[in-house]
């Protein structure tokens, strides 16, 4: 899962250069260069040190500045809040890759939206501070952020038209990290992802030797853009956190090649 990581760096002015992974020959490259525990993505390097799977790049990056939670139960609830965010999403990102996708966002709005939004609101209440954890904002604000950013592009409709009056909280909450400034600045910015298309479906399908569902097939006559090429920057800076990229379906949600180097970092509170 590529965007929960984006917009924790982006949230911590963390300056990153990405590189798109091209080709099933990159991706292969990349595994055979060892740095793929378990032959899995995302991955996280940083001084020699090598992290894969979004949760544990997401924690890092927010132990480092000081978003983990400020007690053991802050960070179990936070780690708990972003656990079950990643796991309701999960459905509709492979959903994506299957023969029918909008059944799936169907069934992600009519049923595993209201839940988690439910739960969500509950923890909210419970705590009564605006935010996840009791001791403050913690790296479960941003990743709800995120999540609720990638459900309005999913449904293509305002957050308040999706939620209604049933999560005022949860409302309230999104308003309050977007209105950090440097978050507005993103959320326009070219450096945002655009939503997935039929095109990122094909190039992933070819980079990973995966068959391509008909939903997401060139009809004859038709030109398909290229898969993304070259370099594309974050918070620009050649000495900064090199971040390489790829969506891809099932176990595998994103092909993250993170390279931080040791440097100052603003502070985000």
């Amino acid at each position: 899962l590529g965007d929960p990581v984006r917009f924790l760096l982006e949230f911590c002015l963390i300056p990153f250069d990405e590189d798109t992974v091209r080709s099933r020959e990159g991706f292969e490259a990349l595994k055979a260069s060892g740095k793929l525990a378990f032959d899995q993505v995302p991955l996280l390097e940083i001084d020699g040190l090598q992290l894969v799977q979004t949760q544990a790049i997401l924690r890092y990056v927010a132990g480092s500045k000081g978003l983990r939670g400020y007690t053991p139960a802050d960070q179990g609830v936070a780690d708990m809040v972003v656990n079950g965010i990643l796991d309701a999403r999960m459905p509709l990102i492979t959903a994506r890759f299957g023969a029918d996708p909008q059944a799936a966002l169907s069934k992600f709005e009519s049923v595993t939206l209201p839940r988690l939004v439910r739960n969500v609101e509950r923890i909210l209440l419970a705590h009564d501070g605006g935010y996840i954890c009791r001791g403050g904002l913690s790296y479960a604000d941003i990743v709800l952020f995120e999540f609720l950013c990638y459900v309005a592009d999913e449904c293509q409709a305002s957050l308040d038209s999706i939620l209604c009056e049933d999560a005022p909280r949860v409302l309230k909450h999104h308003a309050r990290i977007s209105g950090f400034p440097h978050m507005r600045e993103y959320l326009s910015s070219p450096r945002r992802k655009p939503r997935p298309d039929a095109t990122f479906v094909r190039s992933t399908c070819a980079i990973l030797g995966m068959p391509c569902p008909a939903h997401a097939q060139l009809t004859p006559g038709s030109a398909g853009s290229p898969a993304p090429v070259a370099s594309e920057s974050g918070r620009s800076s050649s000495r900064g956190w090199s971040f390489a990229a790829l969506g891809v379906a099932a176990t595998l949600c994103a092909a993250l090649l993170l390279m931080p180097t040791r440097r100052a970092m603003a502070a985000t509170r």
